[in-house]
């Protein structure tokens, strides 16, 4: 770890910044502002990454998510197809920011590295990746260093800035030790990246993106594209960070969450939409998920935007 740690003996405060952000539900904004290198750890909840020309990415609690170079088109969201906002707290001077909603919420640290700095340099020159959390034997101590951080930002206690600097440098620390320990070589070009060219996968997604409604099981599935049930679940979460099942429950419940704030259509049908078989089955794990029953996400979603225009 020569190259790291020259880089970050040589950083100083002003090559960094952070911030807490607190977002509930329906929220996204653009990284692009920003045009440095981003790292993103989630806290509480579950976001989207958004890439240009790329699919969006799920990102949840204790996962760690590197984006080399924002650019227009790279953002997080509460949903994969969220409008992006401009988010002043990315690059103004408050360490905590808050973004009010009516829905669940997501807690993370943004981390903006500036490009020429040389941990900047360091990891710009590396793929976008995602680090999962249970991925690695560094949890415990990742999650601590997590609140360590978030107590800084959020109280500015003397020295914070400081503080910050260098919890800043035992999270990037972490973060490399876990792809390490995952086989993938630290000055090579081996780092995990987040989605890989595979056509087998992108196709089980396509598939799910334009019929969400269908009754889709692991089975058909692999069978749409050409893999045994075993094959497909180990392709499927390599490539997309999650499992099949997974993701396409968090797919069908983001977009009946889109039609409860965007639409009049009633419980029944929007339960129709998105694949599931009665209100009460849908309504069973909406609730689950957004931790409100869909008739009070919608109204909340109304009084919100009423207050918003």
């Amino acid at each position: 770890m020569g190259a790291l740690t020259e880089a970050l003996g040589a950083s100083g405060e002003d090559d960094v910044t952070a911030v807490l952000v607190t977002a509930n539900d329906p929220w996204g904004f653009g990284l692009d502002a920003a045009r440095s290198v981003v790292l993103i750890a989630v806290i509480e909840g579950w976001c989207w990454l958004r890439q240009p020309a790329a699919r969006p990415i799920g990102v949840a609690a204790g996962d760690l998510a590197l984006v080399p170079t924002a650019r227009p088109g790279h953002g997080l969201a509460s949903t994969p197809d969220e409008e992006l906002a401009p988010c002043d707290a990315l690059t103004g001077s408050a360490t905590a920011h808050d973004l009010a909603g009516c829905g669940a919420r997501t807690s993370l640290i943004y981390v903006a590295f500036e490009p020429a700095s040389p941990v900047g340099r360091l990891l710009a020159s590396r793929p976008a990746v995602v680090v999962r959390a249970g991925s690695h034997r560094q949890c415990g101590m990742l999650d601590a260093s997590l609140r360590l951080l978030a107590a800084e930002l959020v109280h500015e206690p003397p020295g914070a800035a400081m503080a910050v600097h260098r919890l800043v440098d035992v999270l990037v620390l972490q973060l490399l030790r876990a792809w390490m320990a995952q086989d993938h070589r630290l000055d090579g070009v081996q780092w995990h990246p987040t989605a890989a060219a595979d056509e087998t996968v992108t196709a089980a997604l396509d598939l799910i993106h334009t019929d969400p409604a269908r009754p889709w099981t692991i089975g058909t599935l692999a069978a749409e594209v050409g893999l045994s049930r075993a094959a497909f679940v180990r392709r499927f979460s390599a490539v997309v960070g999650q499992p099949p099942s997974t993701y396409l429950t968090r797919w069908r419940l983001a977009t009946a969450a889109n039609h409860l704030r965007g639409t009049s259509e009633p419980l029944v049908t929007i339960a129709r939409e998105v694949g599931y078989s009665s209100e009460f089955t849908f309504s069973r794990a909406f609730t689950r998920a957004y931790r409100q029953r869909p008739g009070g996400y919608r109204a909340a979603a109304r009084r919100w935007a009423s207050q918003e225009s």
